[in-house]
């Protein structure tokens, strides 16, 4: 199978802005293939086979439950012993609950070594200290792997580094994902959709055609990071109309929030919303694989088409809403990093980087076991199906989340994406509009208790207005003064501060 140089995504759109801001920019972007980030480590652990094994906890976000995944995870365990000399126990959690087991395990010490994060919450991560700073570690395999640009967009301004964000897309471009059986059925023109509003008159065909179905099976969470830059990934303080806007504002009191957080409950008014969204720990990708759900909202990219397909097992329309934006969010907001709960930081970031080198493990976490549940149908390009016989609904193990783990670029593509999908990637990115803070890293250490405050006022409203449950001209004005009394102002006006230094 080909190896891809996973740097090569970010070089035409990254390397300027990012180096700026704790990256030096010197790595050469077409170095070092990631077959050998992955001798990197086998050389590393070589000398240490005589060691007992180290036993390491691994945190992922999954569609899989623990019957279906256990024995993915005992062909990861053979490969882990085998190249590292460690077992792994990994903890399989489900979209809607992640972020609130890892902040109960991060808070009680529980057994954790390397674990998802979201990329928004590691600035309080580091500030209660649950996240241990890699950077004094060797991690020039995922380096070289990543590229430097990566890796140096999730530094801090102090060179420190507490996460390592995913290969993924880097511009945020919001879409809503539609069944196209259906579609086709109600000669539904997509072509004409162009933003939300659009929207309307077609949810409204859908509800008449099948009542019985749910039209829309997600809240508007990627039509909102798509239009804002959250200069740091908590959304206190930010910028509105990114590509032009240097003026970091409040967020939640633009007529942009109010206006897409209205239109959502006019839906919901309508009848057209699931009913329970704020409160639902089930991923918006498995209710539309349940097939009683229209369309949801969700990230658009080049190989959009043939993942959310792989995913539900349905053909599907993408039509992106906005236009593509880079930011620093949508650099980092899925990343993994190692916990302060690790009893062996140098173990786990050994673990760390070969999660990111290794193809073996990219492919069994996204994909699962060859000639189970999939099948090389060319080796040479790196394509795989279907093993005969089965599909997305008899399929044991498929995830088809290869942004959610460390580094698609080295695994197999699915059959349907072109295999220079990740060039595509890079000229998609070319393309998108970049953010006036695209590159700067925001510590906002010292209002960390203001952070705290209105991110607690934050969720008592956020998931409820952007699922539409919950009257925006009633509410919004409740969660600003909320904000307000938390000392949101004192936040944005030391985001500016920051942010003027940085331009200047």
């Amino acid at each position: 199978m080909k190896k891809r140089v996973c740097s090569i995504l970010l070089a035409l759109t990254m390397a300027a802005s990012l180096s700026a801001c704790g990256s030096d920019g010197s790595k050469d972007l077409d170095s070092t293939p990631a077959a050998d980030t992955a001798e990197n480590v086998e050389e590393q652990t070589t000398e240490k086979t005589d060691e007992e094994p180290y036993d390491i906890t691994l945190l992922v976000r999954s569609f899989a439950d623990d019957e279906t995944s256990a024995e993915v995870e005992a062909k990861i365990n053979e490969l882990a012993r085998e190249e590292l000399n460690m077992n792994v126990d990994i903890i399989f959690t489900s979209f809607g609950n992640a972020a609130n087991q890892i902040q109960l395990m991060l808070s009680s010490g529980e057994a954790l070594d390397v674990t998802y994060v979201p990329g928004g919450n590691v600035p309080s991560y580091v500030s209660a200290g649950y996240l241990i700073d890699i950077s004094e570690y060797d991690i020039s395999p995922l380096t070289q792997a990543l590229g430097e640009e990566l890796v140096g967009a999730c530094r801090s301004a102090d060179g420190s580094l507490y996460s390592v964000a995913t290969f993924k897309e880097h511009a945020g471009q919001a879409s809503i994902v539609m069944r196209k059986d259906l579609c086709d059925e109600m000669a539904i023109d997509v072509s004409r959709i162009k933003s939300m509003e659009d929207l309307t008159d077609i949810f409204e065909q859908v509800k008449q055609a099948h009542p019985e179905m749910d039209v829309v099976g997600s809240d508007i969470t990627g039509i909102f990071n798509s239009s804002f830059d959250s200069l740091g990934g908590d959304f206190l303080g930010g910028l509105d109309n990114a590509p032009s806007s240097t003026e970091v504002v409040n967020v939640y009191g633009t007529d942009t929030f109010k206006n897409m957080c209205s239109l959502m409950y006019a839906w919901n008014q309508a009848g057209y919303v699931r009913t329970d969204l704020s409160t639902s720990g089930e991923s918006k990708e498995s209710v539309f694989a349940a097939g009683n759900t229209f369309s949801y909202f969700d990230a658009y990219k080049p190989d959009s088409v043939v993942e959310k397909k792989n995913q539900s097992g349905f053909d599907v329309y993408v039509i992106p809403l906005t236009d593509a934006l880079m930011t620093g969010y949508n650099t980092t907001v899925t990343a993994y990093a190692v916990a302060q709960n690790s009893k062996n930081p140098q173990k786990a970031v050994e673990f760390l980087n070969w999660m990111y080198t290794s193809p073996e493990f990219n492919n069994l976490i996204n994909w699962g076991i060859d000639g189970v549940d999939y099948q090389i149908i060319d080796a040479e390009k790196g394509i795989i199906d279907y093993v005969d016989g089965q599909d997305g609904s008899s399929v044991r193990y498929h995830q088809a989340l290869g942004w959610n783990y460390p580094n698609q670029s080295i695994a197999y593509v699915w059959n349907g994406t072109d295999p220079d999908v990740w060039n595509q990637y890079s000229q998609w990115e070319g393309n998108a509009k970049k953010s006036s803070a695209l590159g700067c890293t925001f510590d906002v250490s010292s209002v960390v208790n203001e952070v705290a405050a209105c991110n607690s006022a934050v969720a008592k409203y956020k998931n409820a207005l952007i699922s539409g449950e919950i009257d925006p001209e009633e509410y919004i004005p409740m969660l600003n003064e909320e904000l307000d009394a938390a000392g949101l102002q004192s936040i944005i006006s030391l985001k500016q501060q920051m942010l003027d230094s940085w331009l200047n």
